[in-house]
């Protein structure tokens, strides 16, 4: 099977669409995430072959949340797009800005995000999938 590699890169160059776009053997090429200004929550999770994708908006001033809350056998990474965050695990409170990496170790639990900024916070969750 053979790709349009340059059909596929004008695509991914687009503005984001409310549908995912289609590549061979069905699988979406790109996907909406965000959610709507001043809402939190976890927008349709993206599974891959190789990992899981979650986008993740809190709204300035919400509550803090359990990103973490049970242990897993892979390490979660947060990329944190946009805003800036309270992370808070093992007893330490620590402020993280947009454009950087938090990388929670397999087996850590109840880690806790809280949005501080004057703007909602963005964040991209990744986790590798489990063997079968």
């Amino acid at each position: 099977m053979t790709y349009d590699v340059r059909a596929m890169e004008k695509e991914m160059r687009r503005r984001a669409s409310p549908e995912p776009v289609l590549v061979p053997g069905g699988r979406a090429l790109g996907a909406q995430l965000d959610r709507p200004p001043g809402s939190s929550g976890i927008s349709p999770t993206i599974i891959g072959e190789t990992c899981t994708l979650r986008w993740r908006r809190l709204a300035r001033g919400a509550p803090s949340v359990d990103v973490h809350p049970d242990s897993t056998g892979a390490e979660l990474f947060l990329y944190i797009v946009r805003g800036d965050v309270e992370l808070i695990a093992a007893g330490i409170t620590r402020r993280v800005s947009a454009e950087n990496l938090i990388v929670i170790p397999a087996g850590e639990r109840h880690v806790r995000l809280r949005p501080v900024g004057d703007v909602d916070l963005g964040l991209a969750e990744f986790i590798a999938a489990h063997p079968p």
